[in-house]
């Protein structure tokens, strides 16, 4: 099983199974803070991340990865997520790719930028590919066979292709959290803020304390501050409750 590492961080890679919410799912695409899953029984699942790791009963099941038919793959959703920084570094490889294919970034000879192509990438004074690819490793800084396999990947796959099928490392903020703090944020938002009215964190804060104490004993588990409360309900439940006043 995968192991979290020293700042509570795990490798969810594609093909990876685990168990969450009383069933098996095996990860086919990654994105930015969410994972996209696929349930033993067909049903597509998207959850952040931390509110995946902080599931009751949720546990990696597998040792590493498998390798996933591409008809099981969600395309789509690896590309979702990717914030702007993610975004250009992966347009900049598409067009060095496109480069060594064609001699020109955007691929089309008819959208050529100035100068292009570059003596380096033209098929007419280079007309083998390994040439190219070659220039284009030192021009990187890569290894020449890394190149090649970005270049068969772009090739198979598109841009979906560019992104690292082994799965990020991901930091849970919630790692460090009290688990008994987490259930009660989501016991307390199911079955007591959504048939309430909207309240603010004081009182979200005062209830929690009040849950715990029932549940665990009086001050046996000590909410922390109520800045960090708030994070975890972000984390927990993004989109889903605000502390403000109720129309």
């Amino acid at each position: 099983m995968s192991e979290p590492d020293e700042a509570g961080g795990r490798r969810l890679a594609k093909g990876t199974w685990l168990w969450f919410g009383n069933e098996r799912h095996q990860v086919v695409g990654q994105g930015g803070s969410e994972v996209h899953l696929l349930s033993a029984a067909g049903e597509w699942t998207t959850i952040y991340i931390a509110a995946l790791m902080a599931a009751p009963g949720f546990r990696l099941l597998s040792e590493s990865p498998v390798d996933l038919p591409s008809s099981m793959v969600d395309r789509g959703a690896l590309l979702d997520g990717l914030d702007e920084d993610e975004t250009a570094w992966l347009r900049d490889l598409e067009a060095h790719l496109n480069e060594i294919k064609t001699g020109y970034r955007s691929g089309d000879p008819e959208r050529a930028d100035p100068g292009e192509p570059r003596p380096a990438y033209d098929q007419a004074l280079h007309p083998r590919v390994s040439d190219r690819v070659k220039a284009k490793a030192a021009e990187l800084g890569m290894g020449e066979t890394t190149v090649w396999r970005k270049l068969r990947r772009y090739r198979e796959e598109r841009r979906s292709g560019l992104i690292d099928g082994r799965g990020a490392v991901v930091r849970d903020p919630l790692a460090r959290a009290d688990r008994r703090v987490l259930d009660a944020i989501l016991a307390q938002h199911r079955v007591g803020e959504r048939e309430g009215s909207t309240g603010g964190l004081d009182r979200f804060y005062r209830r929690l304390q009040d849950r715990l104490d029932h549940e665990h004993g009086p001050g046996v588990v000590k909410l922390p501050s109520s800045s960090t409360i708030a994070r975890y309900v972000e984390v927990l439940l993004p989109g889903q409750y605000t502390f403000g006043r109720a129309p």
